[in-house]
Parts: structure tokens; C-alpha cells; sequence
């Protein structure tokens, strides 16, 4: 009889770890193909950048514009992007606006020669 429980908690298991593997396959396959497209942009704003030279002389305009976006869309963005403090509090985390803003403005910091990181 002990066998049959340890078969049954056996099974139990195997489907928790089956429906697990099932919803956590399609978010892993998304976040690897937005990352591989952020690199992919990355790559191509830095060979832009030293293609056309010249893209240096923008930076000062593309940051003002940077720090537009960043007053006009991210709201709690005052001590700039730093989120550490925010997501370890309960019940916050970084806005959905600054999702796809950060990505944007970093794509953006790196065609024009701006150092803003990985």
C-alpha cells in the first residue's frame, strides 16, 4: 500500500511538472526572441553609429529628447531609472510605459554614442 502512495504522489508531481513546463515554454520562447531582437538593434544602432560619424553631433539633441520621454512618460522617474528601490517594495515594480521606453532610449543612446550600457 505504501508503493501505491508513492506512485500516486509520483504522478501528482510528474503533471504538476508537465502543466508547469507548458505555461512557462511559450514565455521562455518569447523572452529569448525579444532579447535576440534587442540585441539585434543594439548591434545595428552601434554599426550605424560608426558607419555615419556624424551621429555624434545628435547626441546632445537625442538626450535632451531622451529626458523629454523620460519626464513625459516616466512618471516616477525623477532620481532616474534605477527600479531596485521600487521593485523590492510589495505591490510595486517598474510601470509598463518604462518597459518598452527604456528600450527604446537605449537603442536610441547607443546609435547616437551615448554610453547607456547593456
Amino acid at each position: 500500500m505504501n508503493k501505491t502512495n508513492h506512485s500516486v504522489a509520483q504522478i501528482n508531481i510528474a503533471k504538476k511538472l508537465l502543466r508547469t513546463t507548458i505555461f512557462i515554454f511559450p514565455i521562455a520562447v518569447i523572452t529569448g526572441l525579444l532579447m535576440a531582437f534587442f540585441l539585434w538593434l543594439l548591434d545595428f544602432a552601434t554599426v550605424n553609429h560608426f558607419q555615419y560619424m556624424w551621429l555624434i553631433f545628435l547626441l546632445p539633441f537625442a538626450a535632451i529628447f531622451i529626458s523629454w520621454l523620460y519626464q513625459f512618460a516616466g512618471k516616477n522617474t525623477v532620481e532616474g531609472n534605477n527600479y531596485i528601490a521600487e521593485i523590492n517594495q510589495p505591490g510595486s515594480g517598474v510601470p509598463a510605459t518604462m518597459k518598452p521606453l527604456i528600450f527604446i532610449t537605449t537603442v536610441r543612446t547607443h546609435l547616437f554614442g551615448g554610453t547607456g550600457g547593456r
